[in-house]
């Protein structure tokens, strides 16, 4: 639940629920959900995250 507090925190814009599968759903109006692992196992996966999570945020810019 740690994990889920700090993601909230930085990332406020995005609604963060935890899927049957203990996976994170991140949604948001207009955008597409975003689905990421709860405990990765990589370096890398948070680096993903963010990339896509902020790839989504200019295109909801752009539509605006």
């Amino acid at each position: 639940m740690k994990r889920l507090r700090e993601l909230q925190k930085a990332y406020p814009d995005w609604d963060i629920s935890i899927t049957r599968g203990n996976h994170l759903r991140f949604s948001r109006k207009g955008a597409p959900p975003i689905f990421a692992s709860f405990t990765p196992s990589d370096w890398r996966a948070d680096k993903d995250l963010a990339r896509k999570l902020r790839h989504a945020n200019q295109n909801l810019a752009v539509a605006a």
